[in-house]
């Protein structure tokens, strides 16, 4: 009953269906950067360790900016996948371990922000009797695909390096976004993927600053300039 659910509303089937993608392939950290380290960086445990902390910064980051949203939305999501997949691509093309360590911290951040907008969105897109199988199903596909994707991507950082270990897991990642983006753009026209704030739509409008008026335009149970102008000439409303 909980996947005829999902499939039935399409805001949880997009954003699950994205989840089972990056989940595969993306979310395998814990298997290339061992390897990047050691090989392509001639590193060792420290390396390793500092690549962790650079992504758990940027974590910490993205989780806070993610409890700053107003709410949920799926082009957020869309959003934050495809620039986590942009940022693991850089990743794979640093050269220096410094410029490494700064792309984690973008890699972590924007992962994160990805995660928890994805699991609210679920939460709050469900009905509530259908919550905790919504969720039962989110935690499966979340847990479930990564083993699968880190047998697949340890193949490639044995065969190819670690470096292709991100880029494997970006690639279908980024198309699964760029997907989901077509056909959020489809359905709502041009909105964009990451949302515009309050102001930024009502200056797109012409409305101008909160609370200003326009020329004609009147208070509440007052005249329009207009009218109480031609009333002090001595003509009458239309």
């Amino acid at each position: 009953e909980g996947l005829r659910y999902i499939r039935r509303t399409p805001r949880l089937r997009h954003a699950l269906l994205l989840l089972a993608v990056a989940g595969t392939f993306a979310f395998n950290f814990n298997t290339v950067l061992p390897v990047l380290a050691k090989t392509d960086f001639k590193g060792d445990a420290g390396t390793y360790a500092l690549m962790l902390v650079a992504m758990g910064v940027g974590s910490v980051a993205g989780a806070l900016t993610a409890a700053r949203n107003r709410g949920p939305r799926l082009r957020v999501v869309v959003g934050a996948a495809a620039t986590t997949a942009v940022a693991m691509l850089v990743a794979a093309a640093a050269q220096s371990l410094v410029l490494e360590v700064a792309v984690l911290v973008a890699v972590g951040f924007f992962s994160l922000l990805y995660l928890s907008t994805t699991n609210s969105t679920c939460q709050l897109a469900s009905a509530p009797e259908m919550r905790g199988r919504v969720m039962g199903v989110y935690s499966v596909i979340f847990t479930g695909s990564t083993p699968v994707g880190a047998l697949l991507i340890g193949f490639v950082d044995q065969e190819l390096g670690a470096r292709w270990g991100f880029i494997v897991g970006a690639v279908p990642t980024l198309v699964a976004a760029a997907v989901l983006g077509v056909v959020l753009l489809r359905r709502d026209g041009t909105a964009p993927l990451w949302p515009r704030s309050r102001r930024a739509h009502r200056r797109r409008a012409g409305l101008g600053a909160p609370g200003a008026l326009g020329a004609g335009q009147a208070l509440p149970g007052r005249p329009s300039p207009v009218i109480a102008e031609g009333r002090a000439h001595g003509h009458g409303g239309v």
